[in-house]
């Protein structure tokens, strides 16, 4: 880890239990064990406008978890941030998914149809329900957090992009595409999911690099 970044760690009394959004494909990267690094702009949004500036050293600021301190040399001023998944949270990712025996009534958990486990030629035959309304009582991915920490989007190598579950070229849809490297692929999964919310690659906003293990 680099020097710059000196954690003091919080108190584990607080680490807990929180949802994870990933997308149909980044869900399949786990599950087919590809993905164990995930980077997220949670909590950095507002400090990006001046990110040329910034420079950020760890900073324990409080009892529940580990913040980290971000200040500018220009502006003179700093502030404290902690991320909202901190080393030894548990996750449950949210997935795209569908209950084939859902009725007014009641929901019928063993029905449960995820998309990650589907073919792509298969997507359109079902209707599909958002990630973001998943229920945690259908949750079937677990993961620990082994590592949090801040950096730049762009300092990601060439190793982080395959822990990443980025393909060479973009996506499902380039697997043979061997005159890229997965770092551009990476870059293209980025720009797919972050470039509409104003983050594009070339943006190079800070986020954080979370590891994570799977549990389940």
């Amino acid at each position: 880890m680099d020097e710059s970044f000196k954690i003091i760690s919080g108190n584990e009394e607080f680490m807990s239990e929180k949802p994870i959004i990933f997308s149909t494909d980044m869900a399949k990267a786990i599950l087919n064990s590809r993905k164990t690094v995930t980077r997220r702009l949670d909590g950095l949004n507002y400090i990006n406008e001046d990110s040329w500036a910034w420079e950020c050293h760890g900073k324990s600021k409080e009892k529940d978890g580990v913040y980290f301190e971000f200040f500018s040399s220009i502006l003179g001023d700093g502030c404290n941030i902690k991320p909202r998944y901190q080393k030894g949270d548990i996750l449950w990712v949210k997935e795209t998914w569908r209950n084939s025996a859902e009725s007014k009534f009641k929901q019928i958990t063993s029905n449960i149809m995820y998309k990650a486990d589907m073919q792509p030629f298969e997507w359109c035959l079902y209707k599909w329900k958002s990630s973001m309304f998943m229920p945690k009582k259908i949750a079937r991915i677990w993961l620990e957090v082994l590592d949090v920490r801040p950096e730049r989007l762009q300092e990601i190598t060439e190793t982080d992009s395959i822990r990443e579950g980025a393909l060479k070229g973009y996506g499902r849809y380039a697997v043979n595409a061997y005159d890229f490297n997965y770092k551009d692929g990476f870059c293209k999964l980025w720009d797919s999911l972050n470039a509409k919310r104003g983050y594009p690659w070339e943006s190079n906003p800070w986020v954080w690099r979370i590891e994570f293990t799977r549990k389940a």
